[in-house]
């Protein structure tokens, strides 16, 4: 006799969801500033965002808009910030570290985005910058001097927060 689709789904959900809770548990991932997130998202920033962010730059919010707003978003209560060379035009960095211009004012959506190692962008990340991988048992893959000195790197950011 074969599970029915249903309970197939409900276990298949399960480990699915407990997979991605050992990988999240193995370490905790603060933010290692790989920008990845960065590129692969616009923000959308509200009224309240736009204002923040024209303020803190000492811009007026039609200025901050011809200059930030993607001119495709229909949206006048809200924007979509227009990604420049490919990033979120506030991303500044090189090698293996990428900081957040507007840190201190960074729009909400990019406050609610927490790193993980269960999301795409910090899983590239750790490839492209790191050369490490995250198995399918939740463990970090990669060269034992890799792994070390992006741990050390880990340490050092969660000095700095």
């Amino acid at each position: 006799m074969h599970p029915s689709p249903s309970i197939l789904h409900r276990i298949q959900g399960t480990c699915y969801n407990t997979h991605m809770a050992i990988i999240t548990q193995l370490f905790d991932l603060i933010c290692f500033r790989c920008g990845e997130c960065c590129r692969r998202y616009q923000v959308l920033l509200d009224r309240t965002g736009i204002a923040l962010l024209s303020k803190h730059m000492g811009l007026s919010t039609e200025d901050f808009r011809r200059r930030y707003a993607d001119p495709r978003w229909p949206g006048t209560n809200t924007c979509l910030v227009q990604q420049i060379n490919g990033s979120c035009p506030f991303l500044r960095g090189e090698g293996r570290e990428f900081l957040c211009t507007v840190h201190l004012n960074k729009p909400q959506p990019c406050r609610d985005w927490a790193a993980s190692p269960a999301k795409l962008e910090c899983q590239r990340g750790l490839q492209k910058l790191w050369k490490l991988t995250v198995d399918s048992s939740g463990h970090l893959q990669g060269m034992p001097e890799d792994i070390s000195a992006f741990q050390g790197f880990l340490n050092t950011c969660a000095k700095e927060e």
